[in-house]
Formats: structure tokens, C-alpha cells, sequence
């Protein structure tokens, strides 16, 4: 191997990974490199205010060949050919040595500048995180996209979406329909013509494969005058050692470098805003947020109903307790004893009744005419009564009798009236508490329902402005947005939604059933 040097159009320093042919060459990760927010910048060369930007950005699988492409536009853009017999990187995606540094930034966005060159205009290629590793990366895209979208020092505009995906993609897997639904999902309908297949792995041969898994997905993208897909090749081999297979390899650099003219442009075309994209990219966030705040409170309404139910359970047994145990007060018919005044015969006769005021009772009437008092009343013997057995000094002579009477009296059960009392007392405290938990109640299903009618919201205005308005990120709540729906009585959203969901198709049940697997 003979060292090689990079060409002289590349007027900064570069560092040497591998000698040969062709000699590889690494810009240094510090060159220009900057963090802004939540994504990384790295500028290569000097602005120059006279030039515009093209935007691209990529999206794919892990693996995909995004770096790959990344190196490419960089060496087409300062002009390294075949002859030259070198390559440049920009991206250290295949260097063993940098695998940790790349690691821990696989969640990030990467913006590379590319000011230098042969080309009349800057190149800004957004670099994303590989879809379809886990849910959480690829919510976290979402997000990323979103802040580099509004973002001052971000972007807002861009020329091309290239979907990156291998050309020996030959079937259309659970995992590849996600990532094309996901990649979909994320713009609004406006940006279809922007969406270009950068088919990588390449061996100049029409993707028939890829182009297949393309189309089985419905995968909605840019189209020629013939109404034909758009869609630009990509080899892998460009840093492959070239002192054998020559001939094959210059023509696959030759492909690329065709290609890579065409993309160009491509790339000439008018720049799409990213304004309606921006709000499709927070309706999701928005529904996905929802969904979560909606499962989150699915457990409390659950838990207070259980407690509703417990309270009103004690409510039925406390009346029920009272139930049993009111009429410890009763009515009854008792007898006593009252004073009513005696006739009278004659002035001439002591005529009264002879009665004890202890044991109230008339010991001598009628009858008793002559004694004047009860020491001279016939029943007294030896000052003692005969009929009560009562002294004498016990009774009185006079113009009234005893009499027994009836009247009707409450008679009140101590025992029951305390059980009934404190039933009533438990009662009370229940129906305080149970008031308590249905204003509880009240306030969780109202929370809830204005997440959920929000979430429905959000659903409809998804099918009005977003590209793929069958997007799996929706189709995986439809179950649980129904069922809730179903259980407000909320018909009509309900017949809307399983309207969605009957015509969501095996691409998109293959990608939940894919997301659902995710870690």
C-alpha cells in the first residue's frame, strides 16, 4: 500500500484512517462541531452568505447506508473522482474505532453543513437516528425533528426526504412497514413530491425488490413526468480496496456519481416549507401525550369506582341496620290511677270516700257516710286499715275517689335505639364520603373526557393535513380510544373511529404488530 493524499480541492485538514487504494481520509469530529439544542451542527468550511442551502433530510433503519450517502454528497461536493484514488469522510459510521462515541449520540439529530466544493450551493444534510430500534427512539425522532423544525438555528425548509433503504430489501417485513409508515407519518400531504427512495447497496440494477416493498407499503413519494416513482442508486463500495474487481467497482462509482448528478438535480427544485409539517409533527406528540394522560387515569377512575361501589355497599347496610332497628320506639295502653270527685248524698251525712295516698287506693267507698274522719271509718282497726293494711295516718277522708284510667304511652327500647343511632351516625359519615367521591369521580371522568375528546380532535385533524393519514402511531390507540368512547356513549365518534380502523390494512396491522414487539 502507497499512501495517497486528498485531493488539493480539499483545503483542510484531514486525519488518515486507512492507507491503499484508495487512501480513506476522516475530517476530525471537532471540526466545526457544536451543540444547538437538542441536535448536534457540524460545518464543514466556511459559510459563504452568497450561496443558498439545500436541505436533505434522511431517514431509514439503522443500517440503512445514511452515512454512506452522507459521505458521497460530501465527495461529490469537492469533486473527488475515481482517478483521484482516495476518499473522504465526513461521518464515521464504518471506523471500528469511534463505535462509543457514535453510540452515544444514536438518539441525536446531526446537522452536516458542507460549504465547500464545486457546486453553486451549500449542502445541508440532516442526519436522524435509525428507526425501528425501540418505540422510545423513535418518539424521541419525533421530538428532535419537532425543536430542529422550530428551532432559531434549525431548519425550515427542505429540498429532499430521502428514505434510505438497502436495494436487497426483497420482501416487505413487519419491521420495514413500520419504518415506511413511520417515516410517512411524520409530514404533512404537501410533502409527497419530497420524498425520494436512496436506495443503497446498489449494483446499478433497477431495485426491483426494494421498489416492491416500496409499493406494497404504499409508500407515497416523488414521481417523474411519466408518473413513474422517483428514485436514485447508491453502491456501498466506494472504500473498498481497489487493486482487484476494478473494473466492477468503477462502474459502480461511475452509477453512484450518475446518480448522484441527477439527485443534484433534483435538488434544484423549490424548496417545500416545513410550516405544516411542524404541526403535524406536534398533533402527534399532542396525541401521543394524550394517550398517555388517558391510560394514566384509566387505573384512578377504576380505583374510585371500586370505592364508589365499597361506599355505597355501606351506605345500603347502614339503612338497612336502620331498617331493622327503628321502631325501638312503640305505642302502648297503660293504666293509672287518678282523683275524680265523689256525689255527695246529703248535707246531713259525712259523705266522701275513705282512701289511703299511699297505695292509692279507695279502702272504704262507697259506704263511708258517717265517719268524719278515717280514725272513725269502719275499715280502721286498731288505727290500722283492714284493706290496705296501711296505718291510719296513710289515709284521708274526703270528696274524691281513686279511679284506674288508660292512656297511651311511648315505650322506647334503650338497646335498639342505641344500635339505630349509631347506624345513623356510620350512615351519615358514609353519604359525606360517598358525596365526596362521586365530586372526585366527577372531576377524574371530566379530565379524562376532555382528553379523550381531545385526542379524538386530534385524530381528525391528522386525516386532514398529514400525509399518511393511516398512520400506525394512530391506528395502535383506535382500541382503547373506542372502548372509551364506547363507555361515554359517544356514538357517532365511535362509528368514526371503527370506520378508521376497518379501513386501516394489513401494512399498517403489520407494522403495530412490529411496534408492539419493540423494547
Amino acid at each position: 500500500c502507497q499512501d495517497r493524499q486528498p485531493p488539493p480541492k480539499l483545503i483542510f485538514e484531514t486525519s488518515l484512517i486507512c492507507q491503499g487504494h484508495p487512501s480513506v481520509h476522516l475530517l476530525p469530529l471537532k471540526t466545526g462541531l457544536e451543540r444547538i439544542g437538542t441536535f448536534l451542527k457540524k460545518t464543514i468550511g466556511a459559510e459563504k452568505l452568497s450561496r443558498k442551502n439545500k436541505t436533505i433530510l434522511l431517514l431509514g433503519e439503522t443500517g440503512s447506508g445514511k452515512s454512506t450517502i452522507i459521505n458521497a454528497l460530501f465527495n461529490f461536493a469537492i469533486g473527488t473522482e475515481w482517478t483521484d484514488d482516495v476518499w473522504c469522510e465526513i461521518v464515521e459510521g464504518q471506523s471500528e474505532a469511534n463505535k462509543k462515541v457514535n453510540q452515544s449520540q444514536t438518539s441525536d439529530v446531526t446537522v452536516y453543513e458542507i460549504h465547500e466544493g464545486n457546486l453553486d450551493f451549500s449542502l445541508r444534510v440532516i442526519d436522524s437516528p435509525g428507526l425501528g430500534d425501540t418505540r422510545g427512539s423513535d418518539e424521541l425522532l419525533t421530538e428532535r425533528l419537532l425543536d430542529l423544525f422550530q428551532s432559531e438555528d434549525g431548519v425550515s425548509e427542505v429540498h429532499a426526504v430521502g428514505l434510505v433503504l438497502k436495494a436487497s430489501e426483497n420482501r416487505l417485513t413487519d419491521r420495514m412497514a413500520y419504518v415506511f409508515n413511520s417515516v410517512t407519518s411524520l409530514f404533512d400531504k404537501d410533502m409527497e413530491q419530497k420524498i425520494v427512495p436512496l436506495i443503497t447497496h446498489s449494483d446499478g440494477r433497477k431495485p426491483t425488490n426494494a421498489l416492491q416493498a416500496l409499493n406494497a407499503a404504499n409508500v407515497r413519494s416523488a414521481r417523474d413526468e411519466n408518473n413513474k416513482p422517483l428514485y436514485f442508486l447508491f453502491d456501498n463500495c466506494q472504500r473498498d480496496d481497489r487493486t482487484e474487481g476494478t473494473k466492477y467497482l468503477e462502474m459502480a462509482y461511475d452509477t453512484t456519481s450518475k446518480n448522484m448528478e441527477n439527485f443534484i438535480k433534483f435538488l434544484q427544485q423549490e424548496s417545500k416549507d416545513l410550516g405544516e409539517t411542524v404541526k403535524v409533527l406536534k398533533e402527534r406528540i399532542s396525541l401521543r401525550e394524550n394517550i398517555k394522560k388517558l391510560k394514566d387515569q384509566v387505573q384512578p377512575v377504576k380505583e374510585k369506582e371500586k370505592e364508589i361501589h365499597q361506599a355505597r355497599e355501606a351506605l345500603d347496610k347502614y339503612k338497612r341496620k336502620m331498617e331493622s332497628t327503628k321502631n325501638f320506639s312503640r305505642e302502648e295502653i297503660e293504666t293509672y290511677t287518678d282523683q275524680e270527685p265523689v256525689d255527695q248524698i246529703g248535707i246531713i251525712f259525712y259523705s266522701g270516700a275513705m282512701c289511703c295516698r299511699v297505695c292509692k287506693e279507695n279502702c272504704h267507698y262507697p259506704g263511708c257516710t258517717w265517719a268524719r274522719s278515717p280514725a272513725q271509718c269502719d275499715v280502721i282497726k286498731n288505727r290500722q286499715c283492714n284493706k290496705c293494711n296501711c296505718p291510719v295516718e296513710d289515709h284521708i277522708k274526703g270528696d274524691k275517689k281513686y279511679v284506674e284510667k288508660f292512656r297511651k304511652v311511648q315505650k322506647i327500647n334503650e338497646e335498639m335505639k342505641a344500635t339505630f343511632k349509631r347506624n345513623q351516625e356510620k350512615k351519615d359519615e358514609t353519604k359525606q364520603r360517598l358525596d365526596i367521591l362521586q365530586k372526585e369521580m366527577f372531576d377524574l371522568k371530566q379530565t379524562k373526557d376532555q382528553n379523550l375528546d381531545k385526542a379524538f380532535r386530534i385524530i381528525e385533524k391528522l386525516q386532514k393535513i398529514a400525509l399518511n393519514v393511516d398512520s400506525v402511531s394512530s391506528y395502535v390507540h383506535l382500541d382503547f380510544l373506542i372502548e372509551n368512547m364506547k363507555e361515554n356513549g359517544d356514538a357517532e365518534k365511535v362509528q368514526t373511529l371503527e370506520r378508521m380502523r376497518e379501513r386501516m390494512d394489513d401494512r399498517n396491522k403489520a407494522g403495530a404488530k412490529y411496534l408492539n414487539t419493540m423494547n
